[in-house]
């Protein structure tokens, strides 16, 4: 083997957009949710050492997380047991179906639409809204008005009670009229600046394609780091990309080729990287997830 993958995964945590918090995410719904809604804290700890996360900022993420209500935590004597809640359920199933899967809705024109009173909302409260309706698959048409083909008025209305209670907003539903005239003439492409989207992708498969083939050679600890860069950074540049219809795509489209790296890569790196998430996990942890990267 060349890889070199230290040095990899060392290159990788320095990235300005890696943290603590945004791995632990990751590690939590690629590898925990499949099997447990549990996690001790010193699990964690193991979890996060390979990337160079010491124990101190492992704890500051994980309150964090708890914080923004995605895990609650139990003392039993000096350890600390992290479940996942209900909220973190949907919003890991939500992304999961972008990301293994691909899901595109069809082009029938009918959307649901966020409007935004700009004039109560701080910036800071408008970017957080809009970016965790973004890992839903709206898009912004413009400031303080989002959109989304995949999700329904009354999902979106659970999202936003649940995620922000106190901030007003009103949702939409509404038609594009001749959808398919706007798809051709090029109306989407440039609305929704998928310049920026086609740029990562195409950075990630550059960034990945070299472990083509050679992911059944990496140790349990090499796999499951890899596994995780390669959620990671899929999940990143997935969940800031529009989700509409692949009719609505510029073609080529730079994502068809990331996502099928990815389905190559995944099997290979699940198997290897079972045995050190099963010690980690204290568990019989399986080869493979159902539903993953389907062919």
């Amino acid at each position: 083997m060349t890889l070199d993958i230290p040095p990899r995964v060392r290159a990788w945590r320095a990235a300005p957009h890696i943290s603590a918090r945004s791995v632990l995410v990751t590690i939590l719904g690629d590898a925990v949710l499949p099997v447990t809604k549990n996690v001790w804290l010193s699990q964690l700890f193991q979890l996060a050492e390979p990337y160079g996360f010491d124990k101190r900022l492992v704890r500051v993420s994980m309150f964090r997380l708890a914080e923004e209500g995605w895990v609650t935590s139990e003392r039993h004597g000096r350890r600390s047991l992290y479940l996942l809640t209900p909220l973190a359920e949907r919003e890991f199933a939500d992304a999961a179906e972008r990301i293994y899967r691909d899901v595109r809705p069809p082009l029938d024109g009918e959307w649901t639409f966020v409007l935004l009173d700009g004039s109560q909302l701080s910036p800071a409260e408008r970017n957080r809204l809009t970016r965790h309706l973004g890992w839903h698959g709206f898009v912004a048409f413009r400031s303080g008005v989002l959109a989304s083909p995949i999700c329904g008025a009354d999902e979106t209305r659970r999202i936003l009670d649940e995620s922000f209670p106190d901030i007003l907003t009103a949702v939409a539903r509404a038609e594009f009229g001749d959808i398919a005239n706007l798809a051709r003439n090029g109306f989407f492409s440039t609305t929704f600046a998928f310049d920026e989207g086609g740029k990562e992708y195409r950075e990630f498969v550059e960034d990945y394609e070299a472990f083509d083939g050679k992911c059944d050679a990496l140790s349990p600890v090499e796999a499951y780091c890899i596994r995780t860069m390669l959620i990671h950074d899929l999940r990143r540049i997935t969940l800031r990309t529009p989700a509409v219809p692949r009719e609505l795509l510029p073609t080529p489209w730079p994502g068809n080729d990331a996502y099928t790296l990815a389905a190559d890569l995944y099997p290979a790196l699940c198997a290897n990287s079972a045995p050190h998430l099963g010690d980690a996990l204290k568990l019989d942890y399986p080869e493979q997830i159902a539903g993953r990267f389907p062919i």
